[in-house]
Order: structure tokens, then C-alpha cells, then sequence
């Protein structure tokens, strides 16, 4: 597992990489809304939520690439509480 975090003037990044057995994004999506899980489905309202970008790539026996992107105009509001 890879992490990194990127903070500049203009945006926050965090990618998280594996080289795991990966998975169907989309599948994995569409299961969690059937069994009422809320992990991928959480993360994608709340990157909304803070204008965001939230992405996930994945690709069988390939691993997983999960990035969040947050522009520091989000970040600085939220640091003072507005």
C-alpha cells in the first residue's frame, strides 16, 4: 500500500494505492446500495458535500487507486468554522 498526501496553495490530495487483486467499481457500488452499505456510498456524498473529488480505479488481479481531492478555498473555510 502506497499513501501520499499533497498540500499545496491550491489543493489538498490523498491517493491510496495497492496492488491488491482489485474489484468492479461499479459493482461494488451497485451491491452496497442492495445490501444498504454505506462505505463507498458515504465517501462520495461527504467528498461532495466539501466540493471534492473523490475517485476510485480499480482493476482485477491490477489493484486499487483511490484519490481525494480537496481545493484549499474548502479547506481554509472549514478550518475557521464557515
Amino acid at each position: 500500500i502506497t499513501v501520499s498526501l499533497i498540500y499545496s496553495a491550491e489543493i489538498f490530495e490523498l491517493v491510496i494505492t495497492d496492488d491488491g487483486i482489485g474489484f468492479d467499481v461499479d459493482l461494488a457500488i451497485q451491491k452496497s446500495a442492495e445490501n444498504e452499505s454505506t462505505g463507498l456510498i458515504n465517501i462520495k456524498k461527504r467528498a461532495k458535500i466539501i466540493n471534492a473529488d473523490f475517485q476510485i480505479m480499480s482493476r482485477l488481479d491490477e489493484g486499487t487507486n483511490i484519490s481525494i481531492i480537496i481545493p484549499q478555498k474548502i479547506m481554509k473555510s472549514n478550518e475557521y468554522g464557515n
